[in-house]
């Protein structure tokens, strides 16, 4: 009768030894502010219209802070659209690499903000034009 007592005890034991360390696992959470950590704080996030010569062309570009972009691109009636993820290199002067939906690099791009922030000038380093965007 002893040992089936000592038995019972050792298996109470172990068992609350696991409860404990299964809700200790359970309840450790991220801190709500880790979610800060990856989201995109420069410049350039925000909505941007694209600033064309013609009337026939026109892009809007979106850039989240979650890393992700959306891009549309009007020329003569025909529109094309993108969308993918990117980062930034430092805050009002840089690189943009630009990724599609499935993580490859499609581009790379210099950028310069203005210094009130309201005007962006991109250019492709694949050697495009420059275009500038007006925040929206």
């Amino acid at each position: 009768m002893k040992g089936k007592k000592m038995k019972t005890k050792k298996f109470l034991s172990l068992l609350m030894f696991l409860l404990i360390s299964i809700l200790s696992i359970t309840f450790t959470a991220c801190n709500s502010n880790d979610d800060d950590a990856t989201k995109i704080t420069s410049p350039v996030v925000g909505t941007w219209k694209g600033v064309y010569s013609t009337s026939t062309s026109g892009a809007n570009l979106i850039f989240k802070s979650d890393g992700t972009y959306y891009l549309a691109v009007t020329v003569k009636g025909s529109t094309s659209k993108g969308q993918g993820t990117f980062e930034v290199s430092s805050g009002n002067k840089g690189i943009i690499k630009i990724y599609d939906e499935k993580g490859n690099a499609e581009d790379f791009w210099e950028f310069e903000m203005s210094s009130d922030n309201n005007k962006m000038t991109t250019k492709a380093m694949s050697g495009s034009s420059s275009i500038d965007w007006i925040r929206q």
